[in-house]
C-alpha cells in the first residue's frame, strides 16, 4: 500500500489541456519534451500575419520529411507558370513508362495528391529491402530502380480514390529532374526557393535524432528525394509559412481542390484541414508539422528531432485554437 502511495506522489501530474493554458504553444512544447530523452527539442512558431511567436532553437537545423512534398508540388506550379509542363500533362508525355491498368491516364496533378492509384511505397521496396535498408531506407534507391517498380506497378481509375504515396511524390520529382535536366534539390533551389529567399532550406546536413529506441541519424535518399529529403530551420519555415498567408496566384492556385472526397481533400502539394491546409512530415529521427491558413492570416509549425505522432495532433489542435475555434 505504502509503495503505491508512493508511486502516485512521485507520478508526473498529467498536462494542462491546452485550451486553459495561458500559453498554448508552450504547453505544447511541454508536451512533447516531456518524459523525453534529454537532446529532445521542439522548436515551434506560432504566426499572426507579421507577428511571430518563437519556441526553442529558431536556427537549429530540423529533417522536414514529408512536407517536403508541398515544395514538390511548388516546383510543379513554378514549372506551368514557366511553361516547361503542366499539372494537367499526362505522366506518359514525360516519362518512358508508365504503370499496368490505367496507368496512361495519370496526370501530374494526381501524382501531387496522392490520387494517382500508386501504392504508398514502390513494390520492390518489399519489407526485406526495408529491414536490410533499416537505418537509411531511400539512401540507394536510384532512377533505375523507380523507373522499374513504375512498369511493374498496376493502378486502376486515376483521380478517383486517395491514397498517401511516398512513390507517386518520388515519381513526380523525378519527371520534373528529367525535364530540367537537374537533380531535383537543385531545380527546387534554382527556381522556388532562391528566388523566395528561402535558402534555409534544401538537402543540408542536419544533426541525428530520436526514435522510441533511442538516437538514430538522418535519412538520405535519390530518387524518391522529392517524397521528404528537405531539411530546415525554423526561422525559414517562418519565411515560408509568411508567404502563403499572401500568395501570389501561382500559390494561390494549388490552394483548390485536386482531390475531393474520403479519408483526404487535397490540393496541389497542401492537405486540407477544417479551414486550412497542412502538410506533416516523420523520418526516423523527427517529426514536423505546418499549417497555413491566409483567410485569417494565421500558421502554426512544428519541429521535433524525435519520431512521435504526437506532433500532428498537437499541432491540429493549437492551429484550431490560434484559429479562434
Amino acid at each position: 500500500m505504502l509503495f503505491s502511495v508512493l508511486l502516485a506522489c512521485a507520478a508526473t501530474p498529467p498536462p494542462t489541456p491546452l485550451e486553459q493554458s495561458p500559453d498554448p504553444a508552450a504547453a505544447v512544447a511541454e508536451r512533447l519534451e516531456r518524459d523525453a530523452p534529454e537532446g529532445v527539442l521542439a522548436s515551434i512558431a506560432v504566426i499572426h500575419g507579421q507577428e511571430v511567436q518563437l519556441l526553442g532553437e529558431p536556427e537549429r537545423l530540423y529533417e522536414l520529411g514529408s512536407i517536403s512534398k508541398v515544395f514538390n508540388a511548388w516546383l510543379l506550379a513554378t514549372l506551368e507558370q514557366e511553361g516547361v509542363l503542366s499539372e494537367e500533362d499526362l505522366l506518359s508525355e514525360h516519362y518512358p513508362v508508365v504503370p499496368q491498368g490505367d496507368g496512361v491516364q495519370i496526370r501530374l496533378k494526381h501524382l501531387a495528391s496522392h490520387s494517382s492509384g500508386l501504392s504508398r511505397l514502390p513494390g520492390d521496396m518489399s519489407t526485406m529491402y526495408l529491414l536490410r535498408n533499416a537505418a537509411n531506407p531511400y539512401v540507394d534507391y536510384n532512377a533505375e530502380m523507380l523507373q522499374a517498380a513504375v512498369a511493374d506497378a498496376r493502378v486502376k481509375d486515376p483521380g478517383s480514390t486517395w491514397a498517401y504515396s511516398n512513390f507517386a511524390a518520388g515519381l513526380l520529382g523525378q519527371v520534373m529532374s528529367d525535364k530540367v535536366g537537374e537533380p531535383w534539390a537543385q531545380a527546387l533551389d534554382a527556381r522556388v526557393l532562391a528566388p523566395h529567399g528561402l535558402s534555409g532550406i534544401g538537402e543540408l546536413d542536419p544533426p541525428g535524432g530520436f526514435n522510441a529506441f533511442g538516437e538514430v541519424q538522418p535519412w538520405d535518399f535519390d530518387a524518391l528525394a522529392s517524397a521528404g529529403s528537405l531539411d530546415g530551420d525554423l526561422n525559414t519555415m517562418v519565411a515560408f509559412s509568411q508567404l502563403w498567408l499572401e500568395p501570389d496566384p501561382s500559390m494561390a492556385s494549388m490552394l483548390s481542390l485536386r482531390f475531393e472526397g474520403e479519408p483526404m481533400n487535397n490540393g496541389l502539394g497542401w492537405i486540407q484541414g477544417e479551414g486550412f491546409w497542412w502538410h506533416n512530415g516523420g523520418t526516423a529521427a523527427y517529426s514536423t508539422f505546418v499549417a497555413v491558413d491566409p483567410e485569417r492570416d494565421v500558421a502554426v509549425v512544428i519541429l521535433l528531432n524525435q519520431s512521435s505522432p504526437a506532433v500532428t495532433e498537437l499541432g491540429m489542435a493549437l492551429m484550431a485554437l490560434e484559429r479562434g475555434q
